[in-house]
C-alpha cells in the first residue's frame, strides 16, 4: 500500500510533459509509426525534452516521422494537444501579432486546464512590458546572445591553457586575407 501511495505522489509531482511522455503503447501509435516505415519504435518512450521540442516546432519544419509522432501524441494526450495549440498561437504572436491578441492569449492561458500553461501565463504577466515590446518590436537580441555563447564556449575550451593573446586571435577574424590564397 505504501509503495502505491508513493508512486501516486511521485506521479502528481511530475510536470505536464512528463505525464504525456509515459510509455506510449496502443494500436494507434503502432499503426502511425509503422506507416512511417519504422517498426522499431513500438512502445517507445519519448523523453520530456523531445516532447517539448515536438510541441513547439511548426509542422512545416518537421520530418515525416516527427509529424507521425506529434499526431500520435496529440491523439493520445489531450494535455499535449492543448500545449501544442498554445505554443503555436504564441509563436504566431511573436511572428507578427498585436497586443490585443497577446492579451487574449494570456487570458486563455490563465484559464487553461494544463498547470504548466497557467504558470507560464502568470510569469508573463509579471514582466508584461518586456513581453509586449517583444511582440510589437522588430528587434531581437539573438545575434548578441549567439556571440556571447560563442565567446563563453571558447573561454571554457581554453581554460588554463593560453593567454589573452590566443583568445583574441581565436575570437577576432583574420585581418590579412592573403594568408589563404595560393
Amino acid at each position: 500500500m505504501r509503495a502505491k501511495s508513493r508512486r501516486l505522489a511521485r506521479r502528481r509531482r511530475r510536470s505536464a510533459f512528463r505525464v504525456i511522455t509515459v510509455k506510449i503503447v496502443g494500436a494507434r501509435l503502432q499503426r502511425v509509426l509503422e506507416g512511417a516505415g519504422n517498426r522499431s519504435n513500438e512502445g517507445r518512450r519519448i523523453s520530456p525534452l523531445t516532447a517539448a521540442a515536438h510541441c513547439v516546432k511548426p509542422r512545416g519544419q518537421m520530418t515525416p516521422r516527427q509529424i507521425c509522432i506529434v499526431d500520435a501524441l496529440t491523439a493520445e494526450s489531450m494535455d499535449f494537444a492543448v500545449m501544442r495549440q498554445f505554443a503555436m498561437r504564441l509563436r504566431g504572436l511573436f511572428r507578427g501579432g498585436s497586443l490585443k491578441k497577446l492579451d487574449e492569449w494570456i487570458w486563455d492561458a490563465t484559464s487553461c486546464s494544463v498547470y504548466a500553461i497557467r504558470r507560464f501565463a502568470k510569469t508573463l504577466r509579471q514582466d508584461i512590458d518586456a513581453v509586449q515590446n517583444a511582440v510589437v518590436g522588430p528587434w531581437s537580441n539573438g545575434q548578441t546572445e549567439g556571440q556571447i555563447n560563442r565567446l563563453k564556449t571558447l573561454k571554457r575550451s581554453m581554460y588554463g591553457r593560453a593567454s589573452i593573446e590566443l583568445l583574441r586571435a581565436r575570437m577576432l577574424p583574420l585581418h590579412d586575407s592573403n594568408l589563404h590564397r595560393e
